[in-house]
């Protein structure tokens, strides 16, 4: 009998029928004898899965074809077991666990597997044993199960032996004991349960028992996979893509995991899709990865839904479909894929389509922490320290899962540490700690940690201050792949661009923005935008200057929404769109861009793509003020001069002037001057002058003039 061992640790539905009396259920069956009925329904139990050492039930068979084949191979199991044919009865519990025409009773199964068992089957005993592990149909026990186990493998079934020998090898509820798992498995071996030839396999390659040796762990691999035994493909597969036997290439590689997906092993439909993706052996094939993805995923394989999900969310070789990546990235979630549980967290957490929905995203966070993600415990953390999951903010609660990152060996909880302190969150500033804090999760290999080491050695905060220092920091912020890390020091060699014009500075300077992008850092984004809009990288392309900005834009940079206004207000790289240019002015001054609010309320106050509102323009112009938008100050004054509102306008004035805006300081003089209050208009005119306003230079020397 050749079940595979991992049977009843799937997931199943339950779906029970009404109970019949279990040994009833039989038909009239055309064999002889309850021998010739086991051996008819053993060969259409075996043409079912043809070339298969194992059979895997992942889910209820409801294919009709099939379902008619098994349910007639399921009345020659009764009859078998109604004439005491112990196989007949043991074949009878696995369709109850397949279950076919959707009738899976775990409580039918066990009645058959422990009368086969009674009746002298050793791979029925073997089935109660996995009924008592699993808690299937009865109370979970494992002392009750390891006695089945041993009764099996006295019986001589290797199914049993394989099992017994995966307890004595994993220490599970005995003492642990390698040399018996060896010998179990050797025995499953030889009796053809080749799960048992991978097992062995798995000590050899570990050296658990015996002196490690691959080649051998290799022939075991192959022993299994040559029977039909995908677990055996797709390990011999691994061996030979890590180098560790001779004579292995791509096309051998993908043949035997693609032999594995075919016997319904997940890991073997995964690698197979990995293979197709970065091109190993053929050209690189996003459609024909996306199909083993699928394999996977379909096979409740969560690495294979993360990437499937990843797939549609990114538009890699398929329409973008963000719904399709996000039902992607929550299956994977729900199979324990904590990668997929923090994307989950951090769209809902940052994605303004889905609501900043801060509360799902701490649920997401928090699955992730609790399957022991170090980035999901920090994650979830900072949505506690700051108050933005339920209640009020908890410093010291979210330092508690800070902590638990660092346990779980994640930088992330240093450097969320090391900005709390940076920040005085829920304790006194001290940068003296923070920086401690910053360079710990640096050393862990967390990048925001060493672009918050660099930011404060940069400009000497609690450390020495060092450009030198910081740019290395920044540098591998960047090789751990931190946006902001590339972000700073491609901003870096701009500067250089800027003060010696020379080209490598520029080049530089691109390909750390441009890398700073692909992090997905929007500052990134919006500058590669400006680079080719003004055509300082030397080439000045109008369509990628969009494309920049729109994906800055969406990465929630309102520098980049500015610059993607501007683009459609001057019709560049598209069609001129007055009412477009408003929508995203509008969105830059949402993110904070003051030169947003400014432009937005240009455009209400001289009706272009919407009608004139004055006070629509004042709500603008004051945001850009408040913003430090030296534009948005002045043009509010202009809007309170205009409805002869002195006092307000010269208050917006002062503002503008006290932001060292030249023209703001020259008319705040004029307003004074035209109070006759020379003295303070004179002081403004040279401020103004001061500034470079060649207007205020004039009106104090008129002034100095005047008083000679």
């Amino acid at each position: 009998m050749m079940m595979h061992s991992r049977l009843f640790f799937k997931g199943a539905v339950f779906l029970l029928a009404a109970f019949v009396p279990v040994f009833a259920e039989a038909s009239a069956a055309d064999c002889r004898s309850g021998t010739d009925c086991l051996i008819k329904g053993r060969d259409i139990y075996n043409a079912l899965n043809p070339g298969k050492s194992d059979f895997v039930a992942d889910e209820a068979v409801k294919d009709a074809k099939t379902v008619e084949q098994f349910s007639k191979a399921r009345v020659y199991f009764m009859t078998a077991c109604e004439q005491n044919v112990a196989a007949g009865c043991t074949y009878a519990g696995h369709l109850y666990v397949i279950g076919v025409a959707n009738m899976v009773s775990y409580d039918r199964a066990l009645e058959y597997y422990d009368k086969g068992c009674r009746l002298g089957d050793g791979d029925g005993c073997s089935y109660m044993g996995k009924m008592y592990a699993t808690g299937n149909a009865v109370g979970k026990d494992h002392g009750r199960a390891l006695e089945y186990f041993r009764k099996s493998c006295e019986m001589n079934s290797a199914d049993g032996c394989n099992t017994l020998g995966t307890y004595y090898r994993d220490g599970l509820f005995l003492d642990k004991n390698p040399v018996k798992a060896k010998a179990l498995f050797e025995k499953a071996c030889t009796a053809k349960k080749f799960m048992g030839c991978v097992n062995l396999g798995d000590l050899y390659g570990s050296g658990l028992g015996v002196e490690k040796n691959y080649v051998r762990a290799g022939a075991f691999y192959e022993t299994g996979c040559k029977n039909g035994n995908g677990e055996g493909c797709v390990r011999l597969g691994t061996y030979y893509e890590q180098g560790l036997l001779p004579g292995g290439n791509h096309k051998k590689i993908r043949s035997l995991y693609e032999q594995a997906c075919s016997l319904r092993i997940p890991e073997g439909c995964l690698k197979t899709g990995n293979m197709i993706y970065e091109g190993k052996g053929q050209p690189v094939s996003y459609s024909g990865a996306r199909i083993f993805y699928d394999k996977a995923c379909s096979l409740s394989d969560g690495e294979g839904c993360y990437r499937l999900g990843k797939i549609y969310d990114r538009g890699i070789g398929i329409n973008q479909s963000i719904i399709m990546g996000l039902l992607y990235y929550s299956k994977a979630c729900s199979l324990d894929y904590y990668d997929a549980c923090v994307t989950m967290g951090r769209r809902y957490e940052t994605d303004p389509r889905l609501r900043y929905q801060n509360g799902t995203a701490a649920f997401y966070y928090s699955h992730a922490c609790e399957l022991g993600n170090g980035q999901g415990c920090a994650d979830y953390g900072y949505l506690m320290e700051k108050g933005l999951s339920r209640g009020n903010g908890d410093p010291e609660k979210a330092k508690e899962y800070y902590l638990r990152a660092v346990e779980l060996h994640h930088g992330s909880g240093y450097g969320y540490i090391g900005a709390m302190y940076e920040f005085g969150s829920g304790v006194e500033t001290d940068y003296l700690k923070a920086g401690e804090n910053y360079r710990l999760a640096c050393d862990m290999k967390f990048g925001p940690g060493c672009t918050g080491i660099g930011y404060l050695t940069e400009n000497g905060l609690g450390v020495g201050l060092s450009e030198s220092r910081a740019l290395e920091f920044y540098d591998k912020a960047c090789m751990l792949e931190d946006g902001e890390g590339c972000f700073r020091i491609g901003r870096h060699y701009y500067e250089l661009f800027s003060s010696t014009g020379k080209h490598e500075n520029m080049v530089d300077a691109s390909r750390y923005y441009e890398k700073s992008c692909d992090l997905n850092h929007g500052s990134g984004c919006e500058r590669m935008g400006m680079l080719y809009k003004t055509g300082e990288s030397g080439i000045q392309s109008n369509d990628r200057a969009l494309m920049y900005f729109r994906r800055a834009c969406m990465l929630e940079d309102g520098e980049g929404c500015l610059g993607l206004g501007g683009l459609y207000e001057e019709g560049r790289g598209t069609r001129a769109d007055d009412g477009e240019a408003l929508h995203y002015y509008s969105l830059a001054c949402a993110k904070e861009s003051g030169a947003g609010c400014a432009m937005a309320g240009n455009f209400y106050e001289n009706g272009r793509g919407a009608e004139i509102s004055i006070e629509k323009a004042g709500e603008f112009y004051d945001r850009s003020c408040s913003l430090e938008e030296k534009s948005g100050c002045l043009r509010m004054a202009g809007l309170h001069a205009d409805a002869q509102n002195t006092a307000e306008a010269e208050k917006y004035l002062r503002l503008a002037c006290n932001l060292d805006d030249g023209e703001g300081c020259y008319r705040l003089g004029l307003l004074y001057s035209e109070n006759e209050r020379f003295a303070e208009a004179g002081r403004y005119f040279e401020r103004a002058c001061s500034l470079n306003s060649e207007k205020g230079c004039r009106k104090t020397g008129t002034m100095s003039a005047e008083k000679k």
